[in-house]
């Protein structure tokens, strides 16, 4: 097992860094504007919106796994700027994906998304209820 957590320094990918490194699973993590500060793990530094910067990240490390937890998570700031939250939570998953099909043994990839893809009416969702975001952020994740 090869792991690959995006976001590795948010509130997620911290915690499941730590999962792979207490269980002795090589777990490389990205980051883009702070380290993690996490302890047994390898760090890299990528914007995950360069096509090209995540292509050769993923294929030099040929994970067997990738979970892709990072984000652009602030509501406020997804308002304000759609267009980023787009680029952040869209565009970088969908090259994640390409650069993980492009490998010979394309890795597990797990999608962390959110609830706010619902619009809140109903509660105690499942994840065969018909998404209805009503904020840019769910939009962008859904």
């Amino acid at each position: 097992m090869k792991v690959l957590v995006t976001g590795a320094s948010g509130f997620l990918g911290y915690h499941v860094c730590n999962f792979f490194i207490e269980r002795c699973v090589p777990v490389t993590g990205t980051w883009l504007t702070s380290p993690p500060r996490i302890r047994g793990g390898s760090w890299v530094r990528c914007n995950l919106t360069d096509e090209s910067a995540v292509r050769a990240l993923v294929q030099a490390l040929c994970p067997t796994h990738i979970i892709h937890a990072a984000a652009e998570a602030n509501t406020s700031r997804c308002q304000g700027n759609p267009i980023r939250a787009c680029w952040a939570n869209v565009f970088a998953t969908h090259y994640l994906i390409s650069a993980a099909c492009a490998l010979p043994q394309p890795p597990h990839f797990v999608y962390i998304s959110t609830d706010l893809v619902f619009d809140g009416t109903k509660g105690n969702y499942q994840e065969d209820d018909l998404p209805n975001p009503i904020m840019v952020y769910g939009q962008t994740k859904r």
